[in-house]
């Protein structure tokens, strides 16, 4: 196996970890301007991610 194939596929490993890891903060940041319709729902939304 090449260099060029080994770093590929571990970069590609890294990806997927840091959006499988964060990958809720990236689903509700990229819902949020269509579901929050009404300022309860943006504030139930942004709160299901923060402190």
């Amino acid at each position: 196996m090449e260099l060029q194939t080994i770093w590929f596929f571990l970069w590609g490993l890294l990806w997927a970890v840091f959006f499988i890891t964060d990958g809720f903060d990236f689903g509700v940041g990229t819902l949020y301007p269509f579901l929050g319709k009404t300022d309860q729902d943006k504030r139930m939304m942004i709160n299901s991610i923060g402190p």
